[in-house]
């Protein structure tokens, strides 16, 4: 077992998450602008985000960061936020997750 801390939004300890039950990492993808790597998730160049799943269907992220003196942050999010950010980052959908496919199947009816 290792145990991960996660923060919530403040900073402050939430919780924790079992690193060896991860089923699923998504790394946050990038696009080129002429200059930098640019996350798709982060829109930032200096500060990239990764997606975990765990075995028991937890969704969890791990923000890190270039800047001198930040601190790499876990914390975990909704389904909902999860399927966002797949999509965001061009990932289709695990056939393996059928909550994310169900919200994604009401992001495509969502009129933007």
């Amino acid at each position: 077992m290792n145990r991960i801390a996660l923060a919530n939004e403040f900073g402050e300890r939430a919780g924790w998450f079992d690193a060896s039950a991860v089923t699923h990492e998504f790394p946050e993808t990038t696009r080129w602008d002429g200059n930098n790597h640019i996350g798709n998730a982060t829109c930032s160049q200096w500060t990239h985000e990764t997606l975990y799943v765990t075995r028991k269907g937890r969704f969890v992220i791990l923000r890190e960061s270039q800047r001198q003196g930040s601190l790499d942050t876990y914390r975990e999010i909704s389904v909902e936020y999860a399927a966002l950010w797949l999509v965001r980052c061009g990932y289709d959908i695990p056939d393996d997750m059928p909550g994310l496919r169900r919200v994604d199947a009401a992001l495509e009816k969502t009129e933007v």
